[in-house]
């Protein structure tokens, strides 16, 4: 009963929201990928009465993963930056996806793939135990040859 988009890049996206009357959208939002609350998207979108669903939070996968892929050797230092962060939070690579989602209370949505049931129990349990950690502005990129998986070689 509602009409919603899905995108990757947030070029045009208030102008299309108005024209379209759009009532969801559905868009990449992670640690290093914060274009959502760049320029105040998201509080705009709120004031537009706009559902927020994200996806994409662990950078499909590779803010999960403790091997850094050739063609993403070039952030390396980034990576090991974050990879020091959440050591000194004592925090695990998923605590740290699924908190910062939760940090935004715009968000109404979270989208989330899984491949077992296991995926799921781990999931359940850090929900079931969220704190509220202050995420530094070091672990943003705005590099869209890292943050937008339409750009991987």
């Amino acid at each position: 009963k509602k009409i919603g988009i899905s995108i990757y890049s947030f070029e045009d996206l208030l102008n299309y929201v108005k024209k379209y009357k759009i009532e969801i959208l559905q868009c990449p939002f992670s640690i290093f990928d914060r274009r959502l609350i760049d320029n105040s998207t998201a509080h705009k979108l709120k004031e537009m009465n706009v559902e927020i669903h994200v996806r994409s939070i662990f950078l499909q996968g590779i803010l999960l993963n403790n091997s850094i892929n050739n063609y993403f050797m070039k952030w390396k230092k980034f990576f090991i930056r974050y990879n020091n962060w959440i050591l000194r939070k004592k925090i695990n690579k998923l605590q740290s996806s699924i908190y910062f989602i939760l940090n935004n209370n715009f968000v109404d949505k979270l989208v989330i793939g899984v491949d077992n049931f296991h995926q799921v129990k781990d999931l359940q349990k850090i929900l079931n135990n969220y704190k509220y950690i202050k995420y530094p502005k070091f672990l943003q990129n705005n590099d869209l040859k890292l943050i937008n998986p339409v750009n991987w070689k």
